[in-house]
């Protein structure tokens, strides 16, 4: 396995999870791929499901009628391990999972596009979770479309209609061979990296496995009709961060209605 100072990589950093587009390392004719350390998608089965009784804090932009938005609603993502071998799943314990939402669009490119994906913060504890997943066990992960670590999208799911969604959860880790070894404790070594960010292990250069969950169809209520705006545009003070923008532009559409949604 080359190191990442070996390689001629272009960056895209969002905390511990990257996504790199690798030259060939030096002195070679060709370029090699990361190493898959897990099995292939079809060996684990992801669903997703609607939790109505979440004890999920609602952020800032879901306070009032917007609490009432599909946007703001809170989910159930179940991955299970249906393959013939025992995983490790790898993360930094004080971050969200990397699992993203995308709603049917016919008219995009992909035929899908994004309603919810997480941010990836410096934090603390800085330190890996080692999940261990027999044959045909589970893990959970809890969240709504909006929160602290998920900024609201351009798109998000407000106009009172039914949506056809999925998740997408991109996985990081290794698999054990023989069983009953820990293939994971060695890849976690945290070590400083030459390009200054926090310290990583070996388990970030791989290529991740991503698993896409089945589809499922959710309605977003017609919300209360809250009259005309009673403050002009010029008169709302300018926030100071990108996150207030975020949340009066949220409360804007979920209090007069998107206009491009359909």
């Amino acid at each position: 396995m080359y190191a990442k100072e070996d390689f001629d990589a272009r960056v895209s950093y969002s905390g511990p999870r990257f996504i790199y587009r690798f030259a060939a390392p030096p002195n070679s004719t060709s370029a090699e791929p990361f190493p898959q350390l897990l099995p292939d998608a079809e060996s684990f089965e992801l669903t997703i499901r609607e939790d109505f009784a979440s004890s999920l804090p609602l952020g800032p932009a879901c306070g009032g009628e917007a609490s009432l938005s599909l946007a703001c609603r809170a989910f159930v993502v179940t991955l299970k391990n249906v393959g013939a071998h025992t995983v490790h799943l790898s993360r930094i314990a004080c971050q969200e999972p990397v699992v993203n939402f995308e709603m049917k669009e016919p008219n995009s490119s992909s035929g899908w596009m994004s309603i919810s994906q997480v941010s990836h913060p410096h934090c603390t504890p800085w330190i890996y979770e080692n999940l261990r997943l027999r044959p045909g066990e589970t893990t959970e992960y809890r969240t709504r479309l909006v929160s602290k670590n998920r900024p609201v999208e351009f798109f998000a799911p407000i106009a009172p209609r039914s949506y056809t969604i999925h998740a997408r959860w991109l996985l990081w880790g290794c698999t054990e061979n023989p069983e009953g070894n820990d293939c994971l404790v060695p890849l976690q070594a945290l070590k400083p990296n030459t390009w200054g960010g926090p310290p990583t292990g070996q388990v970030e250069i791989q290529t991740p496995v991503e698993v896409v969950s089945k589809e499922i169809e959710v309605n977003s209520p017609s919300l209360p009709d809250m009259g005309p705006p009673q403050t002009r545009i010029r008169d709302i003070p300018r926030p100071r961060a990108a996150s207030s923008r975020d949340e009066k532009a949220f409360r804007c559409l979920v209090r007069h209605g998107p206009r491009n949604q359909h």
